[in-house]
């Protein structure tokens, strides 16, 4: 039986600038635009502490894909952001990070999560962030 290649991105944004719902599900929508994938499913929440419900919802994003998965969750009070994309069709892992990047202006770092086939690895641009490879 032939393996079905799969192809995943993980990215953890600390010290992230809070975001609104909306907000999440354009940078989501645009990201889905930039790797070109065909959306069959979203889900989309702000999530109270109900422990602390003077603090800004963190927000949950859940997008199915012909493709595979993506989600984004983020955390207010503890300013994190994470990402994850998960695919059977290959996409490039540069625009993903920068649009990322952009977005949440982490302040302390990102760390990046990799788990290609190694025929597929390009090399990703420099910066201030921590890599695991898998």
């Amino acid at each position: 039986m032939k393996e079905i290649p799969r192809y995943r991105i993980t990215l953890d944004a600390f010290g992230a600038r809070p975001k609104t719902l909306l907000s999440c599900i354009d940078f989501i929508m645009t990201l889905c635009q930039t790797i070109g994938v065909n959306v069959r499913a979203f889900q989309a929440y702000e999530v109270k502490d109900i422990d602390n419900p003077d603090i800004e919802p963190g927000i949950s994003i859940s997008i199915i894909f012909l493709e595979s998965s993506m989600s984004l969750h983020t955390w207010t009070a503890k300013e994190q952001a994470s990402l994850d994309v998960f695919s059977c069709k290959p996409f490039k892992r540069n625009p993903i990070i920068k649009i990322f990047r952009m977005y949440f202006k982490p302040a302390i770092k990102t760390e990046i999560t990799i788990n290609f086939p190694l025929k597929s690895c390009e090399q990703i641009e420099e910066g201030p962030w921590v890599e695991k490879k898998i």
